[in-house]
């Protein structure tokens, strides 16, 4: 099976601008961190 190059650059590119904010885990992981609001969606 082809791994669909362009997809995976995509959503690399995506995850990239989305920690680009992210100084630390509390950025992330914390009480209204990243993975937080992306849960909620």
């Amino acid at each position: 099976m082809a791994r669909k190059k362009k997809e995976t650059n995509r959503v690399d590119e995506m995850l990239d601008e989305l920690l680009a904010d992210c100084q630390t885990p509390e950025d992330i992981l914390g009480e209204s961190g990243l993975l937080k609001q992306l849960s909620k969606r």
